[in-house]
């Protein structure tokens, strides 16, 4: 009912009890990655727990998302990436083309493609079938990838650890970081917004907004936030943007 709070646990059939990741897909079913009990997903009042016992690779979730086909993608944190479809699983891993295990983000484009942002490895992307590289000789400043998103031009943006924000277009790599702009070089979070504008969660720098006509404004302790630790963000229908911070704060911006 509006207005209730609920818990659930392991009583309530949940596996795990870190959670990493939440996502619904486009039939309502939600899905839930945990750090230690693999991945739940809720149907009504129902959870089933899918771990390594009934196909997941790797009891440890740290990314989801759904594609165009309908398919789940499930990066796991030592198992690679797992592709769910009609409860069947396909395996892609260091064996078969990924640089590494660890994934810490998975985003599929306007194109279909699908990104992989890895802890260690880069960033690849899977294309028909085959997995292309992005690493330290391509351009980038961190291989560690931890969020990714596209904007209305097709350029593929994804945030690093400690190397800042980097934007990928036409086979171009260009960074932002703290040389020419940004507040923090550890990027949580990147939410490609309806207006153009790029908004970057920061780990200790707040909230970068990166402008079409390539303005940087900063929201942070100095301006309004109470948390520079921004995890999270989303924008709603109405066009409002959300930040989570990682103090608990949430934060809702308006036009």
């Amino acid at each position: 009912r509006r207005g209730m709070l609920r818990s659930f646990a392991s009583k309530d059939g949940i596996s795990g009890d870190r959670f990493r990741v939440i996502y619904q897909d486009g039939n309502g079913t939600l899905w839930i990655g945990t750090d230690n009990g693999g991945l739940n997903r809720l149907e009504g009042e129902t959870f089933t727990a899918i771990g390594p016992d009934n196909g997941l690779s790797n009891d440890s979730v740290r990314a989801l998302a759904e594609d165009h086909e309908g398919s789940l993608w499930i990066g796991t944190f030592g198992g690679g990436l797992n592709r769910l479809k009609d409860d069947r699983y396909i395996f892609y891993n260091t064996r078969n083309g990924l640089p590494v295990d660890m994934i810490r983000a998975v985003f599929q484009d306007s194109r279909g493609d699908i990104w992989i942002g890895t802890i260690g490895g880069g960033l690849a992307r899977l294309s028909a079938g085959r997995f292309t590289v992005f690493g330290a000789r391509e351009g980038l400043a961190s291989l560690r990838v931890w969020s990714i998103a596209e904007t209305a031009d097709g350029a593929i943006w994804f945030g690093t650890y400690g190397g800042g924000l980097h934007r990928l277009h036409q086979g171009k790599i260009t960074v932002y970081s703290t040389r020419n702009g940004l507040a923090n070089d550890i990027v949580r979070a990147i939410l490609a917004a309806r207006d153009g504008s790029v908004w970057v969660g920061t780990n200790g720098g707040g909230i970068d907004i990166l402008h079409p006509d390539g303005r940087i404004v900063n929201y942070s302790h100095r301006n309004g936030l109470h948390d520079d630790f921004i995890y999270a963000l989303a924008q709603d229908r109405d066009g409002s943007v959300w930040a989570g911070s990682y103090n608990g704060d949430l934060y809702r911006f308006t036009h």
